[in-house]
This record gives structure tokens, C-alpha cells and sequence, in this order.
């Protein structure tokens, strides 16, 4: 009953979101600090999860890399996930981050490859870049963070 209930508030949460609770259509952290706590963010994870499962399943070709970056280093809960999040957006600076990117850079601080303070100010300049483009225009493939996370590792 408890994940009934977190995931009706989510999607009221996420019906009620503002164009500031998102990066380049990807929802970021102010939308993630607008859920009431970490168990109803770890439900908010396993949909996102599920989708890029749902991805992995439909597509004919899923880059290794994919699979690299959302791979953890020991046995990790949801819960435990959404706490890792959660702390990467207690920093102000990274609300405009999207939660997929913050995962992928959580999932890399635990396993050892980078420290979060490295991680963000990459992931803060990455978007920097793509947000200071003259024309404004980005497309999808830009917006592709993996390359990124993948070099913390090596």
C-alpha cells in the first residue's frame, strides 16, 4: 500500500511539474527534491530503470557503454540509490542536472572510479556547453553524457 501510495503522489508531483523542473525535456533535480522522500524517489528510479531495460530489450543494438555506466560496484538498493542522488542534489549547483546523468554519476562515484565533486563540475560543465551554444539548438546524441562518466573510469 506504502508504493501505491508513493507512486499516485509522484505522478501528481510530476502532472504539477514547472519547465524549471526540467533540462532539455529530462527531469532534473528540482523536480527530484519535489518528492516527499527517498522511498518515493527509489520508485521514481525503478521506472526509469524499467525504461532503459524496456530500451535495452527492444533495441537490436545496445552500446557496451550503456551497460558500463549503469552497472554498480556491489550489491545497491534503490533506496540506497535515491539516497546517493539526493545528496548530489543537495548542492545547488547540480539542480539543473538531469536525474539520469546524477544517476549515471552516482553509479560511477560507487563504484569507486571518480569522487563526486569531480563528477558534478563535469557533468556542470558538460551542460554548460551544450546550454551556451549560439543557436540553442541540441540535439539528442549531444546531450549523451556516457562518453564523459566513461572516461572517470580510465
Amino acid at each position: 500500500m506504502k508504493i501505491v501510495t508513493a507512486v499516485l503522489l509522484s505522478l501528481v508531483l510530476l502532472s504539477a511539474q514547472s519547465p524549471r523542473d526540467q533540462t532539455f525535456n529530462l527531469k532534473n533535480g528540482r523536480l527530484w527534491l519535489s518528492l516527499p522522500d527517498d522511498e518515493t524517489r527509489s520508485v521514481f528510479l525503478m521506472g526509469q530503470f524499467d525504461g532503459w531495460n524496456l530500451l535495452r530489450n527492444t533495441e537490436k543494438e545496445i552500446k557496451t557503454a550503456v551497460l558500463v555506466v549503469m552497472g554498480h560496484g556491489g550489491p545497491l538498493t534503490m533506496v540506497e540509490l535515491a539516497a546517493m542522488v539526493t545528496k548530489a542534489y543537495a548542492a545547488p549547483e547540480n539542480l539543473s542536472l538531469p536525474i539520469g546523468w546524477v544517476v549515471m554519476a552516482s553509479l560511477a562515484v560507487q563504484r569507486g572510479e571518480v569522487s563526486g565533486d569531480v563528477a558534478f563540475a563535469a557533468l556542470r560543465k558538460f551542460l554548460t556547453g551544450l546550454t551556451s551554444r549560439a543557436n540553442g539548438r541540441v540535439i539528442g546524441s549531444e546531450m549523451n553524457p556516457i562518453d564523459l562518466i566513461l572516461g572517470f573510469g580510465g
